[in-house]
């Protein structure tokens, strides 16, 4: 999608179309893989994968915030 966001020459509605297409797909995707997930074993693996998960998912949260505080200011 980022070759034909920048290569192909289209019209504003169409890239809107393909915008939330791929949004759509992304969300499909990411929601698969959460129903192939079990809870329990999840659980079996202790509290130290769950805390590195959600450290890493509060980096990622930061960077994405402060990325987008310095594009708006």
């Amino acid at each position: 999608m980022v070759v034909v966001n920048s290569f192909v020459p289209m019209s504003e509605t169409m890239h809107h179309t393909l915008i939330t297409a791929d949004s759509a797909l992304l969300a499909a995707a990411m929601v698969a893989m959460g129903l192939q997930t079990r809870l329990v074993s999840v659980a079996r693996l202790g509290w130290k994968p769950l805390f590195l998960g959600a450290v890493v998912a509060l980096w990622i949260s930061g960077l994405a915030l402060g990325g987008g505080l310095l594009l708006a200011g």
